[in-house]
């Protein structure tokens, strides 16, 4: 994974000026403050990157572990933040 910096830095020279993106792997291991990472991280640099919300955790319950849960009021506090655009795909299997 790069960070968004380093996504910047990489795919800038070729003309990508904006890049919508879905946390949900980092989410997945290391819950809420990742996303906050990841927004803040971005804040700033020469390349937008919108953010869409990762939409739950697990996206299995009862088969998989993940390193966090995200609920409604995850999804809530998250929507708030400036570059949030939207909900990444939903994939709740139950």
């Amino acid at each position: 994974m790069l960070s968004p910096r380093n996504i910047a830095a990489a795919v800038l020279p070729h003309g990508t000026t904006t890049a919508v993106t879905d946390p949900h792997e980092i989410a997945n291991d290391a819950g809420e403050e990742a996303v906050h990472y990841m927004h803040d991280a971005a804040l700033g640099l020469p390349m937008r990157q919108l953010i869409n919300i990762p939409s739950c955790f697990p996206s299995v319950p009862g088969l998989e572990n993940a390193g966090a849960t995200f609920d409604a009021g995850t999804i809530h506090r998250l929507a708030k933040l400036e570059n949030v655009h939207g909900l990444a795909e939903v994939m709740d299997f139950v």
